[in-house]
C-alpha cells in the first residue's frame, strides 16, 4: 500500500479540522480544537508558539504546505522547515499535505523541498488530479489557489465526515504575530498580488459551501462571507 493510499485510509470518516494562521482562531479554544480526530494546520502555523497554545492547542496531524523552500535575500520564508531540527517534525506530524500537483513549479518546490530536507521523513501527500488544480484556476479567473484554499479543495477529495475551517478570513483579519507580522504581510500582499486574488477566493469558498455540506466555518468566517 503506497503513500496516497495509507493516507485515504488514514481520513476516511474522520471529523477534520483546519487552524489557520488568522486571529479568527483565537475565538476557539485549546479543547474545541483538539477534540477533532484530525487537526491540519498551515505552513508556519507548525510548531504553535508558546502564547497561542492555550488558544488553538499543540497537537498536529497534517501540516499543508506549498513545500516552497528557496527563498530570495531578505525574503520573507513561508515555512519552518529550516528553522527548526528534523526531529520536531518527525515526532509531531502524521503526514505532509502538498495540496499542489507535480506541475511545473509545483514540480520544483517538490523536488527542493526532498533535496533540501532529507531528514524530515514525514509522508508528503501531493494533490494526483491536475484537473483540480485546473479547475480552481479557471474558477480564480486565471489566479493561483493559495496553499488555504488548494488543501480545503483536496481534503474535501478523501471520504471525510466533516471539514470545520477556523483561523481562514482570506487575508480580511491579517495574520497571528508569530506567523506574519504586519510589515511582512504588506510586502507578501504586494508581491503576490498578480498570483492570488482573496476576493474570488471569497466568492468560490461561498460556491463550495454551497455545495459541500461537510464544510463548517467559524463566526469570524461567517461574517466575512455574508458581507
Amino acid at each position: 500500500m503506497n503513500h496516497h493510499e495509507n493516507f485515504s485510509n488514514y481520513i476516511k470518516d474522520k471529523k477534520v479540522i483546519i487552524v489557520g494562521p488568522s486571529p479568527s482562531a483565537f475565538q476557539n479554544t485549546k479543547d474545541f480544537i483538539e477534540s477533532y480526530d484530525v487537526i491540519c494546520r498551515i505552513k508556519k502555523s507548525f510548531p504553535i508558539q508558546k502564547e497561542d497554545e492555550p488558544y488553538i492547542g499543540t497537537r498536529t496531524n497534517i501540516l499543508i504546505s506549498h513545500l516552497k523552500t528557496t527563498f530570495r535575500k531578505n525574503q520573507y520564508k513561508q515555512s519552518n522547515f529550516n528553522k527548526y531540527h528534523a526531529k520536531l517534525f518527525n515526532k509531531n506530524l502524521d503526514y505532509i499535505l502538498f495540496p499542489f500537483p507535480l506541475h511545473n513549479q509545483f514540480n520544483n518546490f517538490y523536488k527542493n523541498y526532498q533535496k533540501d530536507f532529507p531528514n524530515i521523513k514525514i509522508p508528503v501527500i501531493y494533490e494526483k488530479n491536475l484537473d483540480n488544480l485546473i479547475n480552481t484556476t479557471e474558477n480564480l479567473d486565471n489566479y493561483c489557489p493559495t496553499t488555504g484554499l488548494a488543501g480545503i479543495i483536496s481534503l474535501l477529495d478523501y471520504d471525510i465526515q466533516e471539514l470545520y475551517i477556523t483561523g481562514i478570513s482570506f487575508q480580511k483579519d491579517g495574520f497571528i504575530s508569530s506567523y506574519k507580522n504586519i510589515n511582512e504581510t504588506k510586502h507578501c500582499q504586494e508581491r503576490t498580488k498578480t498570483i492570488h486574488n482573496m476576493d474570488k477566493e471569497i466568492n468560490y469558498f461561498k460556491k463550495l459551501i454551497e455545495k459541500d455540506k461537510r464544510i463548517k466555518i467559524d463566526e469570524t468566517l461567517k461574517k466575512i462571507l455574508d458581507s
